[in-house]
C-alpha cells in the first residue's frame, strides 16, 4: 500500500499546529511516517552561556525539543492504532558533544536524542520505529552570515578548512 509520509520542518510550539500531522490531505486516517527537523537560521540564538537571554533559550528549546515532542506525540496516536509507523528526528552531532557558544542548541539536540531513544523503546513492540539522524557541519545558506571566528570554533568546519588548506599547499 502507498505510505503516507508527513514532513515538518517548521517549529511547532503550539499544540493546535501539530494537529495537521494526523490529517494530511491525501489520507485523513493518519500518517505512516514523520520526519521532524528544523534548519532555519532565525531559530538559532548562539552566544556564550552567560550571554544567552531566557527568551533565546526558550525559543531554541521550543523549536528543537518541544515542537518535536508535540509533533511526535500527535503522530504516534495514529501509528499506534495502525501498529505501524516511522519517525525520524533531525538531531545534530552538537547534541552529544560540546560546541562553545551553543549551549541552548546543544541542550535541545541532546534532549531530542534522549527523547527519541525513550519513545523508540516505548513503541518498538507495536511496529513503530523512532530514530534520529545527527548530521555534522553542513555548508548551507543558514551559515552564510556567520563571522569566521564563530565558524572556526565549529570542529567540523575547522577540520574541513585545514584539509582544504593542506590540499591547496600540495597543489602549489
Amino acid at each position: 500500500p502507498p505510505y503516507n509520509l508527513v514532513l515538518h520542518t517548521a517549529p511547532l510550539k503550539e499544540q493546535v499546529r501539530a494537529r495537521s500531522v494526523t490529517r494530511p490531505r491525501e489520507d485523513p486516517s493518519g500518517c505512516d511516517g514523520l520526519h521532524r527537523g528544523h534548519g532555519r537560521r532565525g531559530r538559532c540564538a548562539d552566544g556564550l552561556s552567560p550571554q544567552i537571554e531566557d527568551d533565546a533559550w526558550d525559543r531554541v528549546l521550543d523549536t528543537n525539543l518541544t515542537g518535536a515532542f508535540r509533533t511526535t506525540r500527535r503522530a504516534l496516536k495514529g501509528m499506534l492504532r495502525a501498529r505501524y509507523g516511522r519517525v525520524v528526528n533531525v538531531a545534530s552531532v552538537v547534541g552529544p558533544h560540546a560546541n562553545p557558544g551553543q549551549a541552548n542548541y546543544a541542550a535541545s539536540k541532546a534532549g531530542l536524542i534522549g527523547m527519541t531513544k525513550t519513545v523508540a523503546a516505548e513503541v518498538a513492540r507495536r511496529g513503530i520505529t523512532v530514530n534520529a539522524v545527527a548530521p555534522g557541519y553542513v555548508e548551507t545558506e543558514m551559515l552564510n552570515g556567520l563571522n569566521g571566528n564563530l565558524l572556526d570554533a565549529v570542529p567540523a568546519y575547522a577540520e574541513r578548512a585545514a584539509a582544504h588548506a593542506a590540499a591547496r599547499a600540495m597543489v602549489g
